[in-house]
């Protein structure tokens, strides 16, 4: 009976490791990816939030940004949150509001991203001048204290969406050239890089085909953590006035009745909702991060389920 039992869950474990071997590195990234409960929980979360900011603002029979009430209604059948100020349902800006701060982040993080790898790439397969130039710039850049040169770009220019996204974009793109930067200089080295060269393979097959796709984990994880950091910095310049203006809604600009005392004492439906939003998106993005960094680690040890 033991000696069955013995069988069976050796035979168990020949065709788990079978299944193992047999999958695609996508399909072992998942596994790995689900494996994260927390990460796992919160795409699933994240995938909810984006369908209702799609939905929401849709279905609502209320303008995002037309007065449909009297102004700070409380909660009630008509106005499941309430109504803002001026008297807009603070239930469909609250969602519409979240689609334009994830506008904002995605956004900026996906420019200072690209432009990051583009200049990381030439950097550290080309070295020599170029990479003394580019890297000079990152370090111009990154002297400055970052929230410092947050707020002197979104004082010098006129408040608003696309001027946020490309100040967010400018400020977050050095970090990312650095990053790629160091993981070029290591692949390029390697004797499949070596043998591209050698076949006679142009710098931008090199580059794009060769190295590229071997740098893109840290890539994808710097990302996550970039967009996270973007959203919190929205939300605080449109909280300063110096972001998206109404009555454009976002989630930094609905918190910025808060300012007021009274406001923060009797009319809590106006602040708490899109305060609770930003803290529940980060805080999902971030697990998101987590849960990339374990499951694109090649030295990943984790018991197999």
């Amino acid at each position: 009976m033991v000696e069955n039992t013995k069988n069976i869950n050796h035979s168990k474990d020949a065709n788990l490791a079978q299944s193992i071997a047999d999958e695609t590195y996508a399909q072992t990234v998942y596994r790995r990816f689900k494996r994260h409960r927390l990460g796992f929980i919160s795409l699933i979360f994240l995938i909810v939030v984006v369908a209702l900011i799609i939905l929401v603002p849709l279905l609502s029979p209320y303008d995002p940004n037309g007065i449909v009430g009297n102004y700070k209604e409380p909660p009630s059948a008509a106005h499941p949150l309430g109504t803002d100020k001026v008297g807009r349902d603070m239930l469909t800006r609250l969602f519409a509001g979240a689609g334009v701060s994830l506008f904002v982040a995605l956004s900026s993080t996906l420019i200072s991203t690209l432009v990051g790898i583009v200049l990381g790439l030439l950097s550290g397969y080309f070295g020599s001048w170029v990479d003394i130039f580019i890297m000079r710039i990152t370090d111009v850049v990154m002297s400055f204290p970052y929230l410092l040169l947050v707020l002197v770009f979104a004082a010098i220019f006129d408040p608003g969406m696309w001027n946020i996204i490309l100040i967010l974009s400018f400020v977050n793109w050095p970090a990312m050239a650095r990053l790629v930067r160091s993981n070029v200089m290591a692949i390029r080295k390697v004797n499949f890089v070596q043998g591209s060269r050698v076949a006679g393979m142009t710098h931008a097959y090199i580059m794009f085909k060769d190295i590229l796709p071997n740098a893109m984990a840290p890539v994808l994880i710097n990302a996550s953590s970039v967009l996270a950091l973007t959203m919190l910095d929205e939300a605080a310049l449109s909280y300063l006035a110096m972001g998206v203006q109404p009555p454009t809604a976002s989630l930094g600009n609905l918190l910025n009745v808060a300012q007021s005392f009274s406001v923060l004492k009797n009319y809590p439906w106006m602040w708490i909702p899109p305060g609770v939003f930003i803290i529940l998106l980060v805080v999902a993005i971030n697990f998101i991060g987590d849960a990339l960094r374990d499951a694109l680690d090649p030295q990943s040890q984790s018991q197999e389920n």
